[in-house]
């Protein structure tokens, strides 16, 4: 008898155990999407904070700054679960192999951080900036007659670095790496964003930015959902603003 209350008491700490480590949750296969040709327009506000330099703001120069940014992509894939693979699970949907999957997404990202340039005494620079963003990606899944959509929003923490050559004082060609994380391990989790583009002033507050963006984003389903793993790569548009 006290072996068997023991074990009847040893019960609930088991089926914790359990839940905290997947244990009984079913398999199922990752969502994978990428896509090549994605247009990415965005708008960008730098605000200077005690800016002494001698152009206008909307010329690279060193000092410190706030930077607020919107961006938005769109695109969509094909995916092939192959029969014996586990199955996609989705909103409400579970859709079981052999299966070809369409996948459409809409990302919106918005950003606020803190900006430090230093150029070295040239035409060469780098910057460094830190600060909060939040994502929103609508995502949806359909194969036949099924179909299931998500809407995955998250805030979190941005870190993001930068190289900047001077080519004249109206242009410039700037490089950026950004990485997001957030406080959560559904939605959108992380975010990674790699850039390269040409800005070219065109008035003292104004300047228009052209170039070629990659994208990754993670999210990881819950309650047995299936992870997320977004690629998307394409142009890039943009407009400066400067004060």
């Amino acid at each position: 008898m006290p072996g068997k209350l023991a074990a009847l008491s040893a019960l609930p700490a088991t089926l914790l155990l359990a839940g905290c480590f997947g244990f009984g949750v079913s398999p199922t296969t990752m969502i994978e999407a990428s896509d090549s040709g994605v247009l990415t327009p965005g708008i960008r506000m730098g605000i200077d904070l005690g800016y002494a330099g001698k152009g206008p703001p909307s010329q690279a120069h060193d000092g410190h700054a706030l930077e607020i940014g919107w961006s938005r992509s769109a695109g969509d894939d094909q995916q092939a679960v192959a029969s014996g693979q586990p199955p996609v699970r989705f909103g409400t949907q579970t859709f079981n192999a052999p299966a070809q999957l369409r996948h459409e997404f809409d990302f919106r990202f918005f950003e606020a951080a803190y900006r430090y340039r230093h150029f070295f005494g040239g035409n060469v620079g780098i910057e460094g900036l830190v600060g909060v963003a939040h994502t929103g990606l609508d995502f949806t899944v359909s194969s036949g007659a099924q179909r299931a959509a998500e809407s995955l929003d998250s805030a979190g923490m941005i870190f993001g670095f930068g190289v900047i050559g001077r080519l004249r004082p109206g242009t410039a060609v700037h490089g950026r790496a950004t990485l997001y994380a957030a406080g959560t391990y559904s939605d959108v989790s992380d975010a990674r964003r790699f850039e390269i583009s040409l800005v070219q002033s065109v008035g003292n507050h104004a300047a228009l930015r052209a170039g070629y963006a990659f994208w990754r984003i993670d999210s990881e389903g819950e309650s047995g959902s299936s992870d997320i793993k977004l690629k998307f790569s394409g142009p890039m548009l943009g407009l400066d603003l400067a004060f």
